[in-house]
């Protein structure tokens, strides 16, 4: 199961991304939180950091996906950080990495979309 943790560096929420990403039910109920968080607009960028992300089937592309839509959707900068190899892959073949930056660092991240 997927585990979200959230918390806040400069001006960025830091949304940590862990484990296997499948679609369950406390899944579902991490994002809507952070959706949320985002609607809210409290926060002008949000890193999603995918360093302890092990896995994701389409389900865990779709969040990623709709926190993007969701972020546009309140003016709001959106990026991943920390992306694997084996989950930058998905994200190419999603073509979800050429609409979504990527950053090697939350720090680079920040600093490019501050």
């Amino acid at each position: 199961m997927g585990m979200i943790l959230s918390s806040r560096e400069d001006a960025a929420l830091i949304v940590a991304m862990t484990g296997k990403w499948m679609g369950t039910p406390e899944e579902a109920n991490q994002i809507e939180a952070i959706r949320s968080e985002i609607i809210a607009g409290t926060m002008k960028i949000v890193i999603l950091d995918l360093k302890k992300m092990e896995w994701a089937n389409s389900y865990g592309i779709g969040v990623m996906a709709g926190m993007l839509s969701t972020a546009q959707q309140s003016q709001v900068k959106l990026a991943l950080a920390n992306v694997s190899a084996d989950i930058k892959k998905v994200l190419d073949i999603s073509f979800l990495s050429k609409i979504l930056p990527i950053y090697p660092t939350i720090d680079k991240a920040i600093k490019a979309l501050a």
